[in-house]
């Protein structure tokens, strides 16, 4: 990850956010996370940024019975999608985290 971008005010799309809670994000950026499971149900949200908040190792997902899934392609190119209907950033998007999370993800996540 690079923060150069920020640094000159350009778009910036994270895909595979982790760890849950540190997110880095400028007025032009939007995020999307991994998803969990656990018993083959998908975490909420929130409980993702509350139960595993600064988790940077696998070990403590396996060690909880936890499933981690990437960005599936289709995810990104959603994302992408959502970043391009808002080119100068004038996305008014905010959930309980105060973060950017691209539309389409956060209606799968149970967000909004």
């Amino acid at each position: 990850m690079s923060l150069v971008p920020m640094l000159f005010n350009k778009r910036i799309l994270y895909t595979n956010w982790m760890p849950f809670g540190d997110f880095l994000f400028s007025r032009k950026s939007m995020t999307i996370t991994k998803t969990l499971y656990r018993n083959g149900d998908r975490i909420p949200f929130l409980t993702m940024n509350r139960e595993f908040r600064g988790v940077y190792n696998r070990l403590l997902f396996d060690l909880n019975d936890v499933v981690v899934v990437d960005n599936s392609p289709e995810e990104i190119l959603q994302a992408v999608q959502d970043m391009e209907k808002y080119p100068d950033g004038e996305i008014d998007y905010s959930n309980p985290l105060k973060v950017r999370i691209a539309p389409s993800f956060a209606k799968k996540m149970g967000i909004v």
